[in-house]
């Protein structure tokens, strides 16, 4: 009986070491692990950034750009990344496009950071409506990879308890340059989206919604075919002529507008 037992632990040890080194397979050639806690991450991620040579990946859930706090940390990893694409690297980043249970203050923060890089060498995408884009890396050459739960924002960079992991390998780098790459071809590039701008038209539609979350919001369609996204609910009618005041999105090569302020111009 007790060499039965023995056979069966010596035959389940050796798969699970086959499973285990299958598994482990695609990560071995990790040249270099450590782990990146909390306020930590600024100065790994500037690091990183600085050391740049070909290209810099991003993909984050949330950033902000604060004007009135020139010396943010946020601020100075967005600067950074404007600096080395002005240096001719090549500069992607991908952001989550801001569903609108997110609410004002997030879209408020990604209008903000499209500003800083809008006119600049940053290449800048927005994930579609109704996919979020909770992943936070920063991949720098395909072989440099910040990852984990950091978010690039004043208490995500100051104040959060965080935890991140920066790996160097060529392997891992390039399986997360693959992923990356797939997202970004299934976005459209923002161009001049995220600039406030200012349109007028006649109302042909209004829906009135509820997201899951319970918030309130309507879409507005103007008789030109473009789309309106504003919070609340209000009293506006077809065939009224409005002007909007908001920032612009782009879905499926359709400019959308995120409204911010809509006033009535019938009387």
């Amino acid at each position: 009986m007790q060499k039965k037992y023995y056979y069966i632990i010596l035959t389940s040890g050796l798969i699970l070491g086959f499973i285990a080194g299958y598994l482990l397979k695609p990560c071995q050639n990790i040249e270099y692990v450590k782990p990146v806690f909390s306020a930590q991450y600024i100065n790994e991620a500037l690091q990183l950034i600085n050391s740049a040579k070909k290209s810099i990946k991003v993909v984050m859930f949330e950033a902000a750009y604060y004007t009135k706090y020139p010396d943010s940390p946020s601020n100075l990893i967005l600067r950074a990344l404007k600096k080395k694409a002005e240096e001719g690297i090549d500069v992607r980043l991908i952001l989550e496009g801001g569903e609108r249970f997110l609410g004002r203050r997030f879209q408020k923060e990604l209008k903000e950071v499209m500003d800083f890089l809008s006119g600049s060498k940053v290449k800048v995408k927005t994930d579609r409506k109704g996919i979020n884009t909770h992943a936070k890396f920063l991949l720098v050459d395909d072989e440099k990879l910040l990852i984990g739960s950091t978010n690039w924002t004043y208490y995500g960079l100051t104040k959060n308890n965080e935890s991140n992991v920066l790996i160097i390998s060529r392997q891992l780098g390039g399986q997360f340059a693959h992923y990356f790459n797939a997202l970004w071809n299934t976005l459209e590039v923002q161009g001049d989206s995220g600039k406030i701008i200012t349109v007028e038209g006649k109302i042909l539609s209004i829906s009135k919604k509820i997201s899951h979350r319970g918030r309130a919001y309507e879409i507005i369609t103007l008789e030109s075919g473009l789309k309106i996204f504003i919070n609340g609910h209000y009293d506006y009618k077809p065939g009224q002529l409005i002007r909007i005041r908001g920032y612009k999105k782009i879905y499926k090569s359709q400019e959308e507008i995120v409204a911010q302020e809509i006033r009535s111009l019938s009387f």
